[in-house]
């Protein structure tokens, strides 16, 4: 009975070394510090490959949504603009980690967003599976340079840190959903005109 009790406990600790390896493997500062290199160098599909799947879900999700209810000539322009297609269709028929890699080349695409020298100051660790990375880089604006600070939370799963979603896509979320009804508002889309 103990060997068997013996075993049951081994298998169900199996995951959990399995990964505290994959956390032990490379350090949240090198994933961090990666990422920004591939936007830097405008390797989308790279610097998606180091998020989280759960977040790129779910920026999707919320992308869609937010696209889905914006007047048509408005969401054409958007998703023209960030995912180089008129078509909410042919948006759904990419995998999660091809649509947010054309998000994430659109949005700086959109922005003229470069990063360039990019340094890690440090880190935070919240917990064991959750650490926090600043980051300074330079953005080019103009005739002149600006460092700007970066925080990247990352946490560790089975496939090693991942970068997580921050608070700006929530917040982008609700700028979306408040201007999607504030427009929708002041528009009528049968006139494409102010409403008296």
């Amino acid at each position: 009975m103990k060997k068997y009790l013996g075993l049951a406990l081994a298998l169900l600790l199996l995951p959990f070394s399995l990964q505290a390896q994959s956390c032990a493997d490379e350090s949240p500062e090198t994933v961090a510090l990666r990422l920004n290199t591939a936007l830097e160098q405008g390797e989308w599909y790279s610097a998606a490959s180091e998020f989280d799947p759960a977040v790129m879900k779910e920026v999707r999700r919320l992308l869609m949504e937010i696209l889905a209810t914006t007047p048509k000539a408005q969401r054409e322009l958007t998703a023209a603009l960030i995912f180089k297609t008129l078509s909410l269709d042919n948006l759904s028929h990419v995998d999660d980690e091809t649509f947010f890699s054309d998000y994430l080349g659109g949005e700086m695409r959109s922005n003229k967003g470069r990063i360039e020298d990019a340094k890690v100051i440090g880190s935070i660790a919240e917990a064991p599976d959750l650490a926090h990375v600043l980051i300074s880089d330079q953005r080019p604006t103009g005739s002149f340079q600006v460092r700007k600070m970066d925080v990247i939370s990352l946490r560790c799963g089975e496939n090693g840190w991942r970068v997580q979603l921050t608070g700006d896509i929530r917040e982008l979320e609700e700028v979306a959903r408040t201007f999607t009804k504030y427009s929708s508002e002041l528009l009528d889309p049968s006139l494409g005109r102010q409403k008296n």
